[in-house]
């Protein structure tokens, strides 16, 4: 059984890393033959991670793929996943002379955050192959990516499910919330699971305005933040903003972000469902990006937040 990584982001990166560990331990699946097969879209980005990481091998091109039992892809659209799976599709269809049993035991396994009618039509895509579909995003920073402590969201067939099961433990050490057949179910749960972060980025930039402008010190806002919440996550961004750190080196870009949100709100059209916080968060991240670029944190929503306030920007780096 062979294993392949499609977008070495930043996620991608954290992922593959642990994948190619796990897969040189005594905790690797039965039948796993050699190393973990990594592709990039840039070539020296694969070749470069591939030097600096035991038990990968880089390929140039995505065809290269077609033979794997297990791939990956964690790339950072829509568009990119479609192309990617595509690309992989294209070249399975030509091998005609792989018995179709064998090409129904591959699993291809997309990690991207994208709409669920995009999972749908992949999924649908990958069948018509002959290839079994996973949608399997996950929750949790580059940070966590890279000490595998993240949570996985499976949803496919069942017997692909089984099949990518023992490759899990490589990276979603914090837990795996298998959601069942139809794979659009993890992508919107994916969705909502962002909307909630971005709802308390949001919420915790303008109760920091608040207070700032009311002649309070972030500290005591953070204090009661951590009284009132248990989860580690609004409490982290809270206190990065509040610092001023707006860094995407660990955390999640602008761009990014307003495509995540840009479904969010895809989603609620799609099921009439108003998400008014969402409009909120989308437009402050546009006013961000207008200001300081694509490219911060998407806590830079706090600056947003801070300069309809009439405040200063906070930045600890003031290039920013």
């Amino acid at each position: 059984m062979t294993i392949a990584f499609i977008g070495l982001g930043a996620m991608g990166k954290g992922i593959a890393s642990r994948l190619a560990a796990f897969l040189q331990s005594e905790q690797a699946p039965a039948g796993c033959l050699g190393p973990l097969l990594v592709q990039n879209r840039t070539a020296a980005v694969a070749e470069q991670f591939a030097a600096a990481t035991p038990g990968c091998q880089a390929v140039g091109a995505i065809s290269e793929l077609a033979g794997a039992s297990v791939v990956f892809s964690c790339l950072a659209n829509d568009a990119a996943a479609d192309s990617a799976l595509r690309e992989l599709l294209a070249a399975v269809k030509q091998e005609p002379e792989l018995p179709q049993q064998q090409k129904q035991q591959r699993v291809y396994v997309n990690m991207a955050t994208v709409l669920p009618s995009t999972v749908a039509r992949q999924a649908a895509e990958t069948a018509a192959a002959g290839v079994a579909y996973v949608n399997c995003p996950v929750f949790g920073r580059p940070d966590a990516a890279a000490s595998g402590s993240l949570f996985a969201v499976p949803a496919g067939p069942s017997a692909a499910r089984e099949r990518l099961a023992p490759l899990l433990p490589a990276f979603a050490a914090r837990g795996v919330w298998d959601l069942g057949d139809d794979p659009a179910t993890s992508a919107a749960l994916k969705l909502t699971g962002n909307f909630w972060i971005v709802s308390q980025i949001e919420l915790s930039a303008q109760c920091l305005a608040l207070a700032t402008k009311s002649g309070i010190e972030d500290g005591h806002v953070l204090r009661m933040l951590e009284t009132f919440l248990a989860s580690p996550i609004p409490l982290g961004y809270a206190k990065r903003i509040a610092a001023g750190d707006y860094s995407a080196e660990t955390g999640f870009a602008v761009d990014l972000a307003l495509k995540d949100v840009g479904h969010m709100r895809a989603l609620a059209q799609e099921t009439t469902c108003p998400l008014p916080l969402a409009d909120t968060a989308f437009n402050h991240l546009l006013q961000a990006k207008a200001k300081h670029g694509g490219q911060l944190d998407w806590g830079a929503i706090n600056l947003a937040v801070r300069d309809t306030a009439g405040l200063p920007a906070n930045t600890k780096d003031k290039a920013q």
